[in-house]
């Protein structure tokens, strides 16, 4: 069943500018002005005299049918009400009369009806629409006093949300100050309707745009996904709830912003002086500082920056997407892949670096032409009938572009030795890659690495850096965050929870109380901090690790783009350094910045070398790509995360095929008031996805412990 809406006929607004037009237009033809009630007015605004309008009334009344009862009268005046309503695209408060509606009555005589014609306002409809109203209020007469208010300003309308009825209130009296007369105007006439009919007025009002959003208001469609993620919380019952947030990466900004939305008050507490975490952008002049008293200054130009935590959005992370959206970060494409980029092992092709196009399809060649064979003389375990061998054997000829007698030759996927030109010059295919020096050569994990999932394109990244994130973030909850703050003790109270911190700045220990506590701190860092957990919880992080990750940065001229045609992408090595990154910002330019180096360094051999051994493994990588360009590469800077303060490591270390670590599935439970939040309590370690989504959790987890609180308070 519906939800009867009712419809408010007119505003006090709206009558009192119809009746300042009516004045001015009686002033400016030299009559005398003389107030008439609000249907004289209304009436009056037609450009044709009254004596006409009595002629047409009279006309309309004889032609309108007998009705034999008031349900039939209203049903046949919405029907006309709606057929001469404004057309879609124009604004009701605006728009002229267009036609007449009947008002019935019963007469004396059994079965007849008597017609009174009245000129019909345009219909208004009044709603809280709160998370939509800026959208809807312009094209609406009734316009709020503001968000969570209950009185209409315009037409002094209140209604209550619990049942969606409204109940119009009489305008107050006004005063002309030129006719000197107090206005009195009646109380305004609803119109009961249906959902459909109200959307029905919103589209004609608004457009489509405008319906779309009431809709979702209504829960008549879908939320988006990128929307869909952000937890609703009531607002705290008199304002009164706190929260202290340990950290201000991704989790502990989402988690102020989430909170101080919706009416909890919030302080973020930071040991570094700049929000993020590792979402850490360094540019000219940054300064990296790491725990074995290395000290680095990048001295890159102005216009370029190294990412040197996460570098890449995937498109399926629609949560840290929608946050972009929703505060402007623009964003621009990440090219994660390209066949242009290279593959090298000294045990293929001389130590010559291969694009990835011959290999990726060579591969694929080779594979088809097993597999036909195998069709054509029925090796296969399981037989096929006929018509199914035809079918697969003539999809193998398109997958590995075969010979008409299944054997590949080579293709024009893997790329030219000569490349076609003008003229007479055709293009000359390369000879493909016997199938067991690809085997040997051992490259399929920079061959396939595009088919993560996480990594299938395509991937975004902010303009100018991926800072922009968390100092959007900044922009609205920096007043929230203590900046170099350092934890020293956390404890449970009996009210909440107490968290004292040492502040750098003062050289004081302070301390800060509350009702909850997200705690976003790496357990690198956590193990370290005097706190009162549950035995079970301060196990668990003790025994977790954490991987440590590094990356290698270089300034030189693009040679990648100019004499590789390389534009974004990665290239492979079977070498310490096993990976050349190559930049998607500013193509074209003069100058990049080439990632030379990123993995994992414990356990390989690149955990015992020292920066300058580091740099000098970085170099040679490059020499084996790109020969004599390492002499190019300049200004160069390392990051190694397990390093680095505050930090102490990448991501939570995950052994073997374990889905999860050790104690993860008590770490995501709250410890009486304490949430934990980052990514490491989710599923997306080491994204900026798992952090966000992570803090959606928490607070979500919070909203519930409040209403359970409530709950008890009040048994």
């Amino acid at each position: 069943m519906e939800n009867p809406i009712h419809y408010s006929r007119f505003s006090a607004e709206e009558c009192w500018l119809r009746r300042q037009s009516i004045r001015d237009r009686n002033l400016s033809a030299g009559q005398a002005h003389r107030p008439k009630s609000i249907v004289r007015t209304a009436r009056c605004l037609s450009s044709r005299s009254p004596r006409l309008l009595r002629r047409e009334k009279r006309q309309e009344i004889s032609e309108e049918p007998t009705l034999a009862s008031k349900t039939e009268a209203a049903a046949l005046a919405k029907e006309k009400l709606t057929r001469e309503a404004p057309s879609a695209g124009t604004c009701p408060i605006k728009a002229e009369p267009s036609g007449a509606r009947l008002r019935t009555k019963s007469s004396a005589t059994p079965g007849k009806t008597r017609a009174k014609p009245v000129l019909p306002l345009p219909l208004v409809a009044h709603t809280q629409i709160d998370d939509f109203e800026a959208n809807v209020s312009p094209f609406l007469a009734c316009r709020p006093v503001g968000i969570g208010q209950r009185m209409c300003q315009s037409c002094a309308l209140s209604f209550s949300t619990k049942d969606w009825r409204f109940n119009s209130i009489p305008a107050q009296n006004e005063f002309d100050a030129r006719s000197k007369r107090r206005l009195s105007y009646p109380r305004a006439r609803t119109v009961m309707a249906t959902r459909r009919s109200f959307l029905t007025q919103v589209g004609r009002a608004g457009g489509f745009g405008a319906t779309y959003l009431v809709m979702q208001s209504l829960g008549l469609l879908p939320v988006p996904p990128s929307e869909a993620n952000v937890p609703r919380l009531a607002s705290p019952a008199g304002g009164s709830r706190t929260v202290v947030i340990l950290g201000a990466g991704i989790a502990g900004l989402v988690s102020a912003w989430e909170l101080s939305k919706a009416g909890y008050r919030c302080v973020v507490l930071e040991a570094r002086g700049r929000a993020g975490g590792r979402n850490w952008t360094i540019r000219h002049g940054t300064r990296v500082e790491m725990t074995d008293g290395t000290v680095q200054t990048c001295s890159f130009d102005e216009s370029n920056y190294f990412n040197a935590g996460p570098a890449r959005l995937p498109s399926q992370h629609r949560t840290m997407l929608g946050y972009c959206r929703e505060f402007g970060v623009p964003l621009e494409v990440e090219v994660n892949t390209s066949r242009s980029a290279l593959l090298q092992s000294d045990r293929l092709n001389g130590g010559r670096p291969v694009e990835q196009r011959q290999l990726v399809n060579d591969t694929r060649g080779h594979v088809a032409e097993l597999l036909a064979k195998a069709i054509c003389r029925d090796a296969l375990d399981q037989e096929l009938s006929s018509e199914d061998k035809e079918r697969m054997l003539a999809f193998l000829r398109i997958y590995g572009d075969l010979s008409p007698d299944y054997f590949y030759k080579g293709s024009e996927r893997a790329g030219f030795r000569l490349a076609p030109g003008a003229g007479e010059r055709d293009g000359v295919v390369r000879n493909p890659i016997d199938m067991h020096v690809l085997l040997d050569a051992r490259l399929w994990e920079g061959l396939l690495y595009e088919e993560q999932f996480a990594w299938q394109a395509t991937m975004f990244q902010p303009i100018g850096g991926m800072d922009q994130i968390p100092a959007a973030f900044e922009k609205r909850v920096g007043h929230l965050i203590r900046f170099h703050c350092q934890i020293e003790q956390i404890r449970k109270t009996s009210t909440g929870v107490s968290v004292r911190y040492n502040n750098r700045k003062t050289g004081a220990l302070e301390t800060a109380d509350a009702d909850y506590c997200i705690c976003a701190l790496p357990f690198t860092v956590l193990k370290k901090i005097d706190a009162d957990f549950s035995p079970e919880v301060k196990q668990i992080i003790d025994s977790v690790a954490y991987d440590a990750a590094y990356k290698i940065a270089w300034e030189s001229p693009r040679f990648w783009e100019k004499e590789y045609s390389i534009y974004g992408g990665i290239s492979f090595l079977d070498r310490p350094v096993n990976l050349v990154w190559y930049p998607s910002a500013r193509l074209f330019s003069e100058k990049g910045v080439i990632i030379a180096g990123y993995n994992i360094e414990n356990g390989s051999i690149l955990e015992s070398m020292d920066l300058a051994a580091k740099l000098d493994a970085s170099r040679q990588s490059v020499e084996a790509l790109h020969p004599g360009h390492s002499r190019d590469l300049q200004t160069p800077i390392c990051v190694c995360w397990g390093r680095i303060p505050h930090s102490l490591g990448s991501w939570i270390h995950i052994s073997g095929d374990s889905a999860m670590y050790p104690g993860y599935e008590r770490i995501i439970q709250p410890d009486g008031p304490i949430f934990f939040s980052g990514d490491h309590t989710s599923h997306l370690v080491g994204w900026q996805e798992g952090a966000a989504l992570s803090a959606h959790r928490a607070v979500s987890l919070i909203g519930q412990a409040q209403h359970t609180d409530r709950q008890a308070r009040n048994a």
